[in-house]
């Protein structure tokens, strides 16, 4: 006979029963989805669908419920997106051009949570009713996959955890009324609709002190997995079955959504779909973007094989994909000689009371490719983002853009110690310290890295912020500063359309941005739309918390408070120039008329260091362009970041590259 269960046991298998029974009662009334041999299972949506991308648990127990249906799964959801308000970069295409695209068979389709605030709350549950159901009857009537109309399954918002979302119980409040209102459209067209909002709710009840979001909404890797049984419930999915190869699954899938990630949020779309597509993107990208689909369909096989239990090489075989022919650097502009540090500092013209030393470079550093941001921390260390992968990977190559930390441990003025932080990044523009890990643009995201054991390496990642703009890969999130107020700013450039989703509703903007983000509340704001000027980039504030930064990205820099509009402008060089990084002197190294001052860098038609002064006249400023510091006469020469040491001296970040430009010559230059 059998010893009688503990009171935890009986506890535990109550709950498990209940939830079981909740899940599946959460769901509205349907058939099983019948899922057929090669469907083609298709996410769209809000950030709660584009996240699982990046931890592969839902959709790697869904391939192995079906580990012999050879299912197709892709993920379109995007950052905020409403079932009425989807923007895109120009020319890309709306959500019906990509199912399309993808075939779909079966759409699992994610919203209600942006909603509560674009519509207006309460008084705008009726418009939010007769758009979902136009949206998802238009979905029904398509025939995406050439044959058929699809299936289709309506999942609602979640529950907000804790009590970080400003008025938590109203929001609550509101997304509750929302799930209900969606409940109510899918009834209406035969549709199954699954409550996450009830489900998510009863999990954050289950253990109070357990976190399973990163800020009240949105799912860290293991809310993902603690939500799988609604998310795939078994009243519509086969169920998951006991010693499942998950784990094997998930690596092929991870692999997989990045690869198809690169082809459906490709960087510089701009130049792929949009207006600079001609006359370089449609020579490059076609055949491009044709391997990557190749590629993703390689890594579906994988993940099949996976499912199914069957030993993989551990190496993906690409040879069958087609061949990217060698580019050669076009004659538009022409290119400059690449030096060595010794023959470049040879060239440099430098001004009287200067003096130019090399600090590091790749001689020392093969790794120092492209450093395109640098900081210095509480240690004296230099801190590098170089950028190689600049401008656009190419398919089948690993990106491993990095984060160096560079030392000079015997105080002879020269680094000897480099340290890799983190690696495998694809397009760093930007980083800071704070929180005892960096701040790090990674387009469309914002990325937090952490090292959690003190060994010198990252070992932590999360995704605080989901769709900032990337259709120019130069002009996303970038020149990351501290505010007085304890705000973190960054920068966005032209043509970029962001749409981000936060704890106090979605953020959206167009072409250029001045953000700020508060870590402690999770709080982002658009401080500056289309600032004076345009095209922001280099970026300072003083000591009286006046911001400085360059406008139209040439001719032009402001001084003023983004939210206002007190604004000195001034033409900081030659016709056709670039400015590209600035810094304010406070440090007492160096003379009292110097501080208050700006270095800034500039390149194209004058590459170097130049410094200004900005003086108060009134409610505005005078400014005065005091000369140069160097120049340098190879324009393979590009200064890109500066920074003041804390030996008092001011370093300079060269990009040194013999192409200068952008859209000045093929991205394959």
């Amino acid at each position: 006979m059998s010893p009688p269960p503990s009171p935890r046991t009986s506890l535990l298998a109550a709950l498990a029963v209940i939830l079981f029974a909740f899940f599946s009662a959460s769901t509205t009334d349907a058939a099983s989805l019948e899922l057929q041999q090669g469907d083609h299972v298709v996410w769209i949506g809000n950030t709660f669908a584009e996240r699982m991308q990046y931890f592969g648990e839902i959709e790697s127990q869904l391939h192995a419920r079906y580990p012999e249906h050879n299912l197709v799964v892709r993920n379109l959801a995007w950052s905020a997106d409403t079932v009425s308000l989807r923007p895109r970069p120009k020319d890309f295409g709306d959500v019906h051009h990509y199912l399309s695209e993808v075939k779909a068979d079966i759409i699992l389709v994610c919203y209600g949570f942006n909603e509560t605030w674009d519509y207006g709350e309460e008084e705008g549950i009726a418009q939010f009713e007769a758009n979902l159901a136009s949206f998802l009857g238009q979905v029904q009537s398509r025939n995406y996959n050439g044959e058929s109309n699809p299936k289709v399954v309506l999942y609602s918002p979640l529950a907000c955890e804790g009590n970080t979302v400003p008025d938590t119980p109203k929001r609550n409040r509101l997304l509750l009324l929302y799930t209900n209102t969606m409940q109510r459209v899918a009834d209406s067209l035969g549709i199954p609709c699954v409550d996450l909002y009830s489900a998510s709710r009863a999990i954050y009840q289950q253990d109070k002190k357990k976190k399973y979001t990163i800020n009240g909404i949105h799912l860290t890797a293991e809310g993902y997995l603690k939500l799988a049984p609604a998310i795939l419930s078994d009243k519509l999915f086969a169920p998951l079955p006991d010693g499942a190869p998950l784990e094997a699954i998930r690596t092929e899938v991870l692999e997989k959504n990045d690869t198809f990630f690169d082809w459906y949020r490709t960087v510089n779309s701009f130049y792929i779909h949009g207006d600079r597509k001609n006359p370089y993107g449609t020579v490059n990208f076609p055949l491009e973007r044709n391997k990557l689909l190749q590629m993703t369909s390689l890594r579906d096989q994988r993940i099949w094989s996976a499912a199914r239990g069957d030993k993989l090489p551990p190496e993906i075989d690409d040879s069958s994909t087609v061949k990217i022919p060698t580019t050669r650097p076009g004659k538009r502009g022409g290119t400059s000689p690449a030096l060595s540090p010794i023959k470049e500092r040879a060239k440099f013209e430098i001004a009287e009371g200067f003096q130019v030393e090399l600090f590091a470079s790749e001689e020392e550093f093969p790794e120092l490719r492209n450093p395109v941001a640098i900081k210095f921390d509480a240690a004296g260390r230099l801190w590098v983002a170089t950028m190689p992968s600049y401008p656009h990977a190419l398919p089948g190559v690993k990106t491993n853009d990095q984060i160096l930390i560079l030392e000079d441990t015997d105080q002879d003025g020269k680094a000897d110690k480099r340290t890799i932080f983190a690696e495998n990044l694809y397009l760093p523009l930007g980083f800071e310290f704070g929180e005892d890990g960096i701040f790090l643009s990674q387009e469309p995201n914002l990325v937090f890295l952490r090292d959690t054991d003190d060994d010198g390496e990252a070992d932590q990642k999360t995704i605080l912020l989901h769709g900032f703009g990337s259709e120019d890969c130069h002009h996303a999130i970038h020149n990351f500063v501290w505010g007085p107020g304890g705000g973190l700013y960054m920068q966005e450039s032209v043509f970029h359309h962001t749409q981000v989703e936060t704890i106090y509703g979605p953020r959206r903007s167009k072409d250029n941005a001045i953000y700020r983000f508060d870590p402690r509340t999770h709080r982002l704001e658009i401080v500056s739309r289309l600032p004076p000027g345009g095209n922001p980039w280099g970026y300072a504030i003083n000591r009286w918390g006046e911001h400085l930064y360059v406008a139209r990205h040439n001719n032009a820099s402001l001084i003023n408070q983004p939210e206002s509009g007190n604004v000195a402008n001034a033409n900081y060089g030659n016709s056709d120039t670039r400015n590209c990084g600035q810094e304010f002197i406070s440090s007492r190294h160096w003379p009292d008329e110097f501080q208050g001052k700006v270095f800034t860098n500039q390149y194209k038609n004058f590459q170097g260091v130049l410094l200004h002064d900005w003086t108060e006249n009134g409610t505005t400023y005078d400014h005065k362009r005091l000369g140069k510091v160097f120049e340098a006469h190879n324009k393979a020469c590009i200064p890109v970041d500066l920074q003041l040491g804390p030996d008092g001296a001011l370093y300079v970040a060269d990009w040194y590259n013999p192409v200068l430009g952008h859209m000045q010559y093929s991205l394959r230059d």
